[in-house]
This record gives structure tokens, sequence and C-alpha cells, in this order.
């Protein structure tokens, strides 16, 4: 069975960084890119009254769509006095984009998105370089051409005076997102994603739903105050799919079991498939426990025999990742094809200490440098799921259950400690609380009693497990457990 062993390093291969590319290839698997820099503005330039600001973008097209919902564009730079105020103002701005680009015109031939003729220029040394593809430029004072989204930032530019952003807060459900602002002084809000403009709604409402919302989704809100606008408020979310979820179990082992296993598990809805990998985190307390293998699961090797094309792991501080293509060159006999509780993968934990420890365990999109998102792709596009958790506990506390008085034999002295302790308001020296839990209803009652009566004398039921051998509660959930140190007599 394929496996592999976390190494305590992100130690992703010059494959990976092919498979996890910028475009998707024979469905490869691509992580989403949302930018973490802040902006700032609006400012004045006092040299021609224009308002500028930098904003969060996720490509040029980005910028270009975020300008025009202010009445600007991507700023032009056309003089050595306005590229000096930019930097003062702004910063160094090495990784954001200005408004010059040549992808109008032959290759190489640059022009500012405003219209105004590039007469003065200040390329970096060597720039701009040949390139087969347009080319957007970033940086104030030394110009460098780079690719459409290799910049957090742009420097936008507006003829039109403008508010600083108005505080907007962003919240995602299943299929959607919801934006919501203070509509104190506001006339209309005009609501954007990926710079579409999806509607413009009467500030006075207050908050707006989008249920068409799927994946990573860049909004942006601006507001109209009388005759000014506002600079945009942005927000970015992953919004996951309502017909996939990831989900972990709620997994007990002894600490003298060196090795629990947890599968990782997929809900694949049935108008979706198939796929051909897909990529995941896992979060938990690494200072609880650890993994130390990832093995291909049962759903996987039930199509791939020999094991995926592609399988990668490896951990950070946060937790570990899977990473897996089921066949690189996409054979229908290799997609995993939908269905309930698909076992993409068993992570093999330990406890830390090698004694008892607890840890949620936790799908997520923040393992890995940089942190692998945790996606399924479906028809070449990398699809979010539900995320969903679980637990791993490496406890001593095994028991038998209807043994309520822990005295390693189960008959009628059971039913007579419960039945004291449930009337005796003055007894409470319960040492496995869930070992009195004999029916399996989620409460501990007379009702157990009953039940236990009726399994040593009139041949009803046994008790559900750990019976009638020692074991772990199969619902650790219910929150009865055992006192901490005690364990099957």
């Amino acid at each position: 069975m394929p496996s592999a062993v976390c190494s305590g390093q992100d130690s992703r291969s010059p494959l990976l960084a092919i498979v996890m590319g910028i475009v998707v290839v024979s469905g490869c698997l691509v992580p989403t890119r949302i930018a973490s820099a802040q902006g700032v503005g609006p400012i004045v330039n006092p040299a021609n009254g224009n308002s500028y600001f930098t904003i969060e973008i996720a490509d040029f097209d980005d910028a270009r769509a975020l300008a025009s919902a202010v009445g600007g564009y991507v700023a032009s730079l056309t003089t050595a006095v306005e590229r000096q105020w930019a930097q003062a103002n702004f910063g160094f701005g090495i990784s954001t984009f200005i408004g010059l680009t040549d992808e109008a015109g032959p290759l190489g031939t640059y022009q500012w998105e405003s219209g105004e003729p590039l007469t003065n220029t200040a390329w970096a040394s060597g720039q701009p370089t040949p390139s087969s593809s347009p080319r957007y430029v970033i940086r104030f004072d030394d110009w460098m051409p780079t690719v459409e989204f290799a910049a957090d930032l742009a420097l936008i530019e507006t003829p039109i005076s403008l508010l600083p952003p108005i505080s907007i807060d962003c919240s995602i459900g299943v299929g959607t997102a919801t934006l919501t602002w203070d509509a104190a002084a506001i006339d209309l809000v005009r609501i954007y994603r990926d710079g579409t403009l999806l509607q413009t709604v009467p500030a006075s409402v207050g908050s707006f739903t989008d249920s068409t919302a799927s994946g990573v989704a860049r909004y942006a809100v601006v507001a109209e105050v009388g005759p000014e606008l506002t600079v945009p408020a942005q927000c970015s979310l992953i919004v996951p799919h309502p017909d996939l979820r990831y989900h972990l179990p709620e997994v007990v082992a002894s600490p003298t079991t060196s090795i629990a296993p947890v599968s990782f598990l997929l809900d694949f809805g049935a108008g979706l498939g198939p796929s051909p990998g897909y990529a995941a985190g896992v979060c938990f307390d690494v200072d609880e426990v650890q993994v130390a293998m990832v093995e291909a699961g049962s759903a996987v090797l039930a199509n791939v025999p020999n094991g995926p094309d592609f399988f990668q792991v490896g951990s950070t501080e946060l937790g570990a990742y899977v990473s897996m293509l089921f066949s690189l060159i996409g054979q229908p006999s290799a997609l995993l094809q939908p269905g309930p509780n698909l076992e993409l993968a068993v992570f093999s934990f330990e406890s830390v200490s090698g004694g008892p420890a607890f840890s949620d365990l936790q799908t997520c999109n923040t393992v890995g440098l940089p942190p692998v998102m945790s996606v399924v792709v479906i028809n070449g596009v990398s699809v979010h799921p539900v995320l969903d958790g679980g637990s791993i506990e490496f406890s001593d506390g095994t028991f038998r259950r209807g043994d309520c008085n822990f005295d390693g034999s189960i008959n009628v002295a059971d039913v007579i400690f419960l039945l004291v302790h449930l009337f005796d308001a003055t007894v409470n020296d319960y040492p496995c609380r869930e070992a009195c839990e004999v029916n399996g209803d989620g409460s501990i009652d007379v009702a157990d009693a009953i039940y236990e009566i009726s399994y040593l004398f009139t041949s009803g039921p046994p008790p559900g497990a750990p019976f009638p051998d020692c074991g772990f509660d199969p619902d650790p959930g219910s929150g009865f457990g055992c006192e901490e140190g005690f364990a099957c007599p």
C-alpha cells in the first residue's frame, strides 16, 4: 500500500510545483491565491488634484475592474515627480501594479490605462525583457514587467474625490456569502464579485447575501455618499460547495497502542463527479499528537490498486497535508466516483508523550508553505468542500459497559450501585459514568437499571459496546467518560 512518512518539513517536490501550478493542466490541483496585503488611501495628489489609493487585487483584470467601479483607472505615473510622490505616499510599490501594459498593442509597446502617452520611462536595469505574452508593470520608480497575477496590490487613480472605505463584515455559509455594513449616512452600495457588478441596493438594507457563490470569491463594496464614492471595501471568502464535505471521525485509542489510524473521508455528491485528485490539510495540536504515516485510502485503492500516480505528504507546526492525483493522464478507470464516506487517506497518529493525549482534528487550508488548499478537482477545476473535523484521543479510560461499580464483573451489584447513585444525592463517586449508560440512549437513569436487570434475568439484549470485553467508547462525544487514570479492572 502506498504510504509516506511526514518528515516534519514542508518538502514538496518539483513535480508538485508543476502539478499545483498556476493553470489547470489535465485536471491538476490548483491552490487558490488570496492577497494578504493592505491598501492605503485615498490620498489626493496636490499636483493634479486626483485621488490615489492602493487596493488588494487577484490579478490585473481585478485591478482594472475595481478602478472602473470608482470612475478611475490603474494609475498613470507619467513624470518623475509623480513617481516620487507615489513612492513617498505608498511605499516602494515592489509588488504593486501600475497602469502600464503592452496587452493592447504589439509586444513591447507599452501604454497607460488612462490613454496618456508614454513619454517618460523608468525601466529597471535590463527591462523590459522580450516576452511572448502581454506584460503588466509593477513598482513605482524602477518599472519591471511581470505577469498579470504577480502583484498583491494595485495603485488606482481617479479624477474624482473619494471617501475612505466603509466597514463591511463578511461571512460564509454552505454555498452562500453574506456581506453586512453600517448603513448610516450612506445612500447606495454597489456590490462586486470578482470585478463584476452583482447588484446595487439601498444602503438601508444593511446586508446582501450571494446565494450563487462558490469557491474563492472576492467581494468589493462601493458606497455612494451624496455625490461622492468610497474606496472599495473588500473581503475574500472561500465558499464551500454544498455537495462536497471533508470530515474525520472521533477516534479513541490506548497510549500503549503506538499508532492510531484515522480515516480522512469525503462525502461526494452524485451530481458532481468524477474526480482525478484532491488536496487537503489536517490541523491538530502538534504538542499532543503527531502523524507518523499517511497512506492512500480504500476509496482510492479500489480504483487504483497500485496507488496514485502522484502522492505527496508533509507536515508543519500546524498539522499535516496530503496531495494526490489518481492518474496523471486522466484514465477514466482511475477517477474517483461520487459516494458517501469515501476514504481518501488514512492518517496514522501517535501520542507525542507516549501517554494520554487529546486533539481536535480539523480539515483546514493553513498547512504547508505556501498553504495547501483543501480542494477536490472536478472537471479540471478545484472545488472547495465543506470542512468538518473530528478528534483523536489516547486514553487509559477503557471500560466494560454495564460494569457500573467497576469491580470487573457484571451482576446485580451493578444495578444496586446505579440505583443508589440515582436516588441518593450525597453519593456521586462514579469511577466510570459511561459504564453505567447501559441502554445507549444518551442518558443515565432508571431505564439503564431496568435494561440491565432484563439482560441479567430475562434474557434481554446485552449492553452495547464495549461489551463483553473491555474497550474504548465507540461514541466518545456522549460526554460521560471515565475518571482519569481508571481502566478496566
